[in-house]
This record gives structure tokens, sequence and C-alpha cells, in this order.
């Protein structure tokens, strides 16, 4: 089945969002250099800039968020599209994971949150792409 054909296959996503910016030069890149590395997947996130950045000194362990160093269009979009897959995959196992950890907090604790769940989502859908792995519990529609 060809990239467009699989994307369009994952119910409810927006085909422009989806098919049109996995072709574009953004999102490219990621697709040539498959298997070109030891961590395709972290690769992935780190192109996209959605890498956690840690901070070590002595006995102090702390986390400073996301790297941001990648690439901000594609940030973005994984941003978007984490948003609607929650509106249109409510079943999924990223949902789910989504919903266990913010519960009904509100605010800042639900934007930190949807972009750990943009990176889950851009590994997946990493994995949709290459290997075929549909996302568990996501929803497709009839051929």
């Amino acid at each position: 089945m060809e990239l467009s054909k699989r994307h369009r296959a994952l119910q409810h996503l927006s085909p422009p969002l989806t098919t049109s910016h996995i072709k574009s030069p953004v999102v490219y890149p990621l697709l040539r250099a498959k298997g070109s590395s030891a961590h395709p997947c972290s690769d992935v996130a780190a192109y996209a800039g959605l890498v956690p950045t840690p901070w070590r000194s002595g006995s102090i362990d702390r986390e400073q968020g996301i790297s941001k160093a990648g690439n901000p269009r594609l940030r973005h979009i994984m941003i978007e599209l984490a948003w609607l897959w929650l509106r249109h995959q409510p079943g999924s196992a990223l949902s789910g994971w989504f919903r266990a950890r913010v519960g009904n907090e509100r605010g800042r604790i639900r934007r930190i949150t949807i972009v750990a769940l943009a990176r889950k989502l851009l590994i997946a859908l990493w994995r949709y792409v290459t290997q075929r792995e549909v996302p568990e519990g996501a929803v497709l529609k009839a051929a």
C-alpha cells in the first residue's frame, strides 16, 4: 500500500495534514533516512525537537523540558496532530495514556502532556509508515 493510502486509512485524520506534510520537505528527509541509525525512532523525535533535555549535577537530576533544537514546523504540526488524535481516536492506547496522566486537569499540565503525546504519536506514525505497524487501538477506515 502506498504511503498516502496508508495515512488516509487512519480514521478521521485529515489527509491534507498527514499526506501533504509527510511528503513535504519537512518530513521527507526522515523517510529517506530509514534505517540509517541504530535508533531511528529517537532520531525522528530529535529531528522534530521533541526529545527531553535532562540536567544532572551530582545527586540532582532534573528535566528541563524538550530540546526545541529540531524543526519547529514539524513540532507544531505534531502538536496539532496530537490534539486531533485525542479528538478522533479516543479509544487508542495513546489517548488512554494521555487521559490517565492528565485526568481532569486543565491548563499547564495538559499543554505539557500534549507535547509528550506528540512525541509518542510521531514515533507511532513513524512505525506505521516504515513498518506498517498500526498504533495500538487506532481505528482504521473501511477500504
